[in-house]
């Protein structure tokens, strides 16, 4: 055999061991290659996860502080709100009472009446006089006295018939309040001048006082809400002229309530 060829038989024995080594070493060659290639990336992941912590950490806001603890303290957020509890109110029940005390105090009704009756007007049962009766009863009978004063009932000269239909509303606003006011009750009281005798007189203011219940009945009012009585001159609205056209004159005077 001549050289040649025995060199080209060992080019080719070579050939075939070196793929017989491939061939046998090539998974385990590909396992090594493949953990080579991850190793970097775990390497790169593990250094991007460190750098994201580190920055994390840096911008950490600066708000958000570590707590402080002091000695035999609660632990307290630096943020936390606290919420403090309402103070306990004692003693709520006497200090509302105390109040009320003072309220009433304020509005104490005043210890003088506001108006007095005269010793010579007649009151009978349960009548009372009004200074007897409530400050709003008082008040009321103001106003009813100014109304009258300034719309009295007119009669005919001589007569008990009443005069004109002014007086009749005159008589209609009396009963309005007496509709508004339900308790109530009244005296009628008539008044004459000092012209004539007593004896006349007296007859004259109380039938014209009469004449009054009668028109108030008319309009709606319980005779037992409304009682005439006659003064004659014996109380006179103007004392020193005992003539005078104001003694000739119908009241009209709250008795109850």
């Amino acid at each position: 055999m001549s050289s040649e060829k025995k060199v080209i038989i060992l080019f080719l024995l070579l050939i075939v061991f070196i793929v017989g080594c491939v061939y046998n070493h090539l998974p385990e060659m590909m396992k090594k290659q493949q953990e080579l290639q991850n190793e970097p990336k775990q390497e790169v992941l593990s250094d991007n996860n460190k750098e994201q912590e580190q920055i994390l950490v840096d911008e950490k806001p600066k708000d958000l502080e570590e707590p402080v603890i002091h000695q035999d303290e609660t632990l307290v957020e630096p943020n936390e709100t606290i919420q403090e509890e309402p103070p306990i109110l004692e003693n709520t029940t006497n200090e509302t009472q105390d109040v009320v005390e003072k309220e009433e105090e304020i509005i104490e009704e005043p210890k003088e009446p506001l108006i007095t009756t005269p010793e010579n007007y007649i009151r009978e049962g349960d009548e009372k006089r009004i200074e007897e009766l409530s400050f709003p009863t008082q008040e009321l009978q103001l106003q009813i006295n100014e109304y009258i004063d300034n719309n009295p009932i007119s009669f005919k000269r001589g007569k008990y018939t009443i005069a004109n239909n002014k007086s009749v509303d005159s008589i209609k606003e009396i009963v309005r309040i007496l509709e508004e006011n339900p308790n109530i009750k009244l005296e009628i009281a008539g008044h004459t001048d000092a012209a004539g005798s007593k004896d006349v007189n007296l007859i004259f203011s109380l039938e014209r006082a009469k004449t009054v219940v009668k028109v108030m009945e008319n309009l709606g009012i319980d005779e037992n809400r409304i009682k005439a009585r006659g003064y004659g001159e014996g109380i006179p609205k103007n004392a020193q002229n005992v003539y005078s056209p104001e003694n000739r004159r119908v009241e009209f005077n709250i008795v109850e309530e």
